[in-house]
């Protein structure tokens, strides 16, 4: 289950990643497209302000201009009041006019400090007016759309940090589960599998049976008789057998006589499926498997059993 977890929180991780990558992607074409409106707006702003300074120095200029010649007319008027050719009524309105063109003036001059101070700040890439002091939505943006590829980019690393990490433990995880699925079974006999009673991933506990092991040194002949023969037998008498084709006949030994009880449990090949006939004969032949590896279990041949146990083979 451990194994199968870490597997699942790695496939989750791999599959995860590649939207991550895309992502960040996304979020730097959009970061860069939105840094190219941004510097088109700080260009045009900047052109903007750098126009509007020059307009401004023009009314300054003007205003200048309008300055010297209101204060020419007051000089001209104070020296006519004298003779009387000018009223003292008139050089009022001279006198105001000359306040007026200086202030006028300065506040050209004012304007043009607060355009240029604007100017600077573009430049700086911060924005001034009259009711903000901030960047354009295009600049935040571009600053937001910079912050999420940036934070995508973190979560890619602790991803693969992640990915690295489950790998090292589904590596040490594969190795313990290997070592505690796998175990060494020594057989009792000399034989070999005859039966697997589990399936492949199955989930087996203690004392449950795993295989059933042929032992092929245990090897005896089992015959189906009628019932006169079966009676005229009796166990330790002397019987042959002879295995069909050209093998030698060999002596055995009658060692269980089951009549219509069941066969023992523990044979390879149940004697009911070989003959319709209830009466069963157990022969040991000892030379049986003499010099050969392989277990002769189901082969067939011929009993023949002595005179003196049985009246007919």
């Amino acid at each position: 289950m451990r194994l199968d977890d870490l597997r699942s929180q790695l496939s989750r991780l791999q599959n995860e990643r590649p939207s991550l990558i895309s992502k960040i992607a996304t979020a730097r074409a959009a970061q860069k497209d939105l840094g190219r409106q941004a510097a088109l707006f700080t260009e045009g702003r900047i052109r903007q302000l750098e126009a509007r300074i020059a307009e401004i120095q023009t009314s300054i200029e003007a205003a200048a201009a309008r300055r010297e010649e209101a204060a020419a007319a007051v000089g001209r008027a104070l020296a006519l009041i004298k003779s009387g050719s000018v009223s003292s009524v008139e050089l009022g309105r001279l006198t105001r006019d000359q306040t007026i063109a200086l202030q006028t003036e300065i506040g050209a001059r004012r304007h043009l400090d607060a355009t240029q101070v604007e100017l600077t700040a573009a430049r700086d890439g911060t924005f001034l007016g009259d009711s903000y002091n901030d960047r354009p939505s295009s600049v935040q943006r571009e600053e937001e759309m910079r912050q999420r590829a940036e934070e995508l980019a973190t979560d890619v690393v602790h991803t693969d940090a992640q990915i690295a990490w489950l790998e090292g433990e589904i590596e040490s995880e594969q190795s313990r589960y290997i070592s505690r699925s796998e175990a060494e079974i020594n057989f009792p006999v000399a034989g070999r599998v005859w039966e697997i009673l589990t399936a492949p991933g199955e989930d087996v506990k203690a004392g449950q049976p795993l295989v059933r092991l042929l032992d092929c040194s245990g090897v005896v002949v089992t015959a189906n008789v009628k019932e006169g023969v079966y009676n005229s037998l009796r166990l330790g008498s002397v019987a042959h057998f002879q295995p069909s084709g050209d093998g030698p006949e060999l002596a055995g030994t009658i060692v269980n006589l089951t009549g219509s009880a069941g066969a023992a449990a523990n044979l390879a090949i149940s004697p009911d499926a070989l003959s319709k006939e209830p009466y069963r004969v157990t022969i040991s032949v000892p030379h049986l498997n003499d010099g050969s590896n392989d277990c002769p279990v189901g082969r067939t041949g011929r009993v023949i059993f002595s005179t003196d146990s049985a009246k007919k083979p």
